[in-house]
């Protein structure tokens, strides 16, 4: 029955509070290593910085700022229960806001790390032409897109009172279960969110292209260049582009869930529901994955982590002979 749905999940919420906490000390860390310890990479530290930095605001935003709870099948959520609301009264509506500028900017944040490392390695041809410059106005203009995205949808969103006279019209024998959560954010479906969902579903898989093509590129030029540089620098260019490879994997544990909520609009199903709430908490884990990946396949962290744990592993050794 829909009035299950305001049901708050506790394992939800717990799983919230656990893994965000979980989340948030390695991505501190992440963060420490990237201005202390990532080495001679010049200006490129501050595009891994950013996407870090966007990746660790989103993860804390969903869990403890938010602990959005989806009401599928009906396209919305509740997030009384963090702390947006709880001490400072803002809405699910706004912090939904916040939490599209957060998304928006994870993802062109890692898009645009490609494009800075497909300037690297172009470099290496020794030449600069047009190819550069367009590199550089597409970086711009993906993070410009990006920005007006968020604000288009802080826009076209239905303001508290449009989602009240919405729910009493579709939902009238909900309309007390919607009160109960305290506050909520419903979509009505207007032409502006129609229209912005459009947008999405152009501009996303365009930044993909991008990307990609940016990809095939720099691996061809990595072949192409491979013996007419040195090995050192070679294997700079060839193993931060698998870093970044390994980083952009990850996407999957954001986009998936984003996939199949979308196939449950129109899937309806008795399930549904239960099936957001694990789309929700799969989706809080993208954050501290990509930081263990980006731990483990960035050369100069990794040579950290194996300096740190020397001294550990010759006292250890020290003490085991007495």
């Amino acid at each position: 029955m829909l009035k299950d749905i305001f049901t708050p999940p506790q394992w939800l919420l717990t799983f919230y509070t656990i893994f965000g906490t979980f989340s948030l000390i390695i991505n501190i860390i992440c963060i420490l290593l990237i201005i202390f310890k990532s080495g001679k990479i010049k200006d490129y530290k501050y595009y891994i910085l950013y996407a870090q930095v966007t990746c660790a605001f989103l993860d804390f935003l969903l869990t403890f700022l938010m602990k959005p709870i989806p009401l599928m099948p009906i396209i919305g959520i509740y997030s009384s229960n963090g702390l947006l609301w709880t001490l400072f009264g803002i809405s699910t509506t706004f912090s939904l806001k916040i939490f599209i500028f957060g998304l928006m900017n994870t993802i062109v944040s890692l898009s645009i790390c490609f494009l800075r490392k497909f300037l690297s390695i172009y470099a290496l041809k020794g030449k600069k032409n047009r190819v550069e410059k367009y590199t550089k106005i597409i970086m711009i203009a993906m993070f410009l897109l990006s920005q007006a995205t968020s604000i288009s949808f802080a826009i076209v969103v239905a303001n508290k009172t449009e989602q009240q006279k919405y729910v009493a019209k579709e939902y009238p024998e909900l309309v007390q279960y919607f009160e109960s959560v305290g506050d909520y954010f419903v979509s009505i479906y207007s032409q502006g969110e129609v229209i912005y969902f459009i947008w999405n579903a152009i501009f996303l898989p365009l930044n993909m292209i991008i990307v990609t093509s940016a990809t095939i590129q720099m691996f061809d030029i990595l072949r192409s260049y491979k013996s007419k540089i040195s090995k050192s620098n070679y294997l700079k260019h060839r193993n931060a582009l698998k870093s970044l490879l390994a980083q952009a994997s990850t996407s999957i544990l954001f986009l998936a869930p984003c996939i199949v909520v979308s196939f449950l609009l129109f899937l309806q199903f008795e399930e549904a529901n239960l099936v957001s709430l694990f789309a929700a908490a799969i989706f809080t884990t993208h954050s501290s994955t990509n930081s263990f990946v980006l731990i483990f396949t960035f050369p100069s962290f990794r040579k950290f982590f194996k300096c740190w744990e020397k001294p550990h592993v010759q006292r250890a050794i020290i003490i085991s002979s007495f």
